[in-house]
């Protein structure tokens, strides 16, 4: 290794380091460059089609809370019903005692 190159080598090893480019500055980098028409068609188009997805899944969520809903009303009506159901026959019973009842009273 020659003088050279050390001297090379000590200046890089203790030169300052570059700061990293903020936020703006990259955004000013990404801006100033040039993009062809095609990308940003491309782009475009992308961007479309993902806000489009993005109603469509909104569109398919409505459908699923609203048919879980109809699930839990329906499962509350057949909850009434067999209640409801139950105390018919409880009450029927009832009548169809007393009428033995007095079937055999007499």
């Amino acid at each position: 290794m020659s003088a050279n190159d050390r001297d090379k080598l000590r200046r890089e090893f203790f030169e300052p380091l570059k700061p990293a480019p903020n936020a703006e500055e990259l955004w000013a980098n990404l801006i100033q460059q040039k993009i062809p028409d095609n990308q940003k068609l491309a782009f475009q188009q992308l961007v479309r089609e993902l806000v489009e997805e993005r109603k469509t899944v909104h569109k398919l969520w409505k459908y699923v809370v609203l048919f879980i809903l109809i699930g839990v009303v329906a499962a509350i009506i057949v909850y009434f019903l067999t209640c409801w159901a139950e105390y018919l026959e409880i009450v029927e019973n009832k009548y169809v005692i007393r009428e033995e009842i007095y079937a055999s009273a007499d």
